[in-house]
């Protein structure tokens, strides 16, 4: 197992940004810092999420996730296992690029609830309102099935099953 590392041999941005985090009243979850750490995760290619408005569904007058929310968070999980996705802990900038296979028009502000959603599920990061900065961007079509690239950027990525 890894040593843990101490906020002092971090770099001074880092250490700044740590301590300012601190001193809000409502911290983010702490994820322990072992092992190598990054600033950046690139997660391609994730498939299209569903719409916002076919992922939940109405039972007993609750609201709750339809099958198909619920197949593409299991699809995200086990993506980012098998990549060794690691934690991005801290304030984020997402960037979302979607490669679409046909030229049927789509909303892109009904993916990001269940990408984000699925996201937080495989343990990318501990929460969406660590999302500081978002931006999508539509790309041209293609002759490959469609899917969707997620960079994101923290103050740390923590990998999950490293040894180093």
């Amino acid at each position: 197992m890894a040593a843990r590392m101490k906020l002092k041999d971090m770099p001074a941005e880092i250490q700044a940004k740590y301590r300012e985090e601190r001193k809000r009243s409502k911290p983010l979850p702490k994820v322990p810092l072992r092992g190598r750490c990054y600033k950046m995760v690139w997660i391609t290619p994730l498939p299209i999420p569903p719409s916002v408005n076919n992922c939940y569904t109405v039972a007993n007058g609750r609201k709750i996730k339809s099958k198909a929310a619920k197949l593409y968070q299991q699809a995200v999980c086990e993506l980012c296992v098998r990549k060794n996705i690691g934690h991005v802990v801290g304030r984020l900038s997402v960037k979302v690029s979607v490669y679409p296979s046909s030229n049927r028009r789509f909303d892109l502000g009904n993916l990001d609830k269940i990408l984000f959603d699925s996201l937080q599920a495989a343990g990318v990061f501990a929460d969406d309102s660590q999302i500081d900065h978002l931006s999508f961007h539509r790309c041209a079509i293609s002759d490959a099935p469609a899917y969707i690239s997620v960079v994101i950027e923290g103050d740390w990525l923590v990998p999950e099953n490293s040894g180093r």
